[in-house]
């Protein structure tokens, strides 16, 4: 932290763990983490985690009123191993 960051903002929740021990270490310092949230909550850490599956349904619902054969598919993301 001795770049003088304002805040210290990390994406994914791979991060979880290293933004955690980012923020404990240095808590003067602001963290915001994408996609994770912590429980109980860290003082210094904002998580913005987001209902995708809101999004997901609507797309679902959008692409099953446009098939032309009737079916519809989906492509998932990495697999995680941890």
């Amino acid at each position: 932290m001795d770049e003088g960051c304002n805040i210290i903002i990390t994406v994914g929740f791979l991060l979880g763990d290293g933004t955690k021990a980012a923020a404990e270490a240095n808590p003067d310092v602001p963290f915001s983490i994408v996609d994770y949230a912590y429980d109980p909550a860290i003082p210094n850490v904002l998580g913005q985690v987001f209902n995708t599956d809101e999004a997901a349904f609507l797309a679902g619902y959008l692409a099953a009123g446009m098939t032309k054969t009737g079916k519809v598919a989906t492509f998932g993301g990495i697999q995680i191993r941890r």
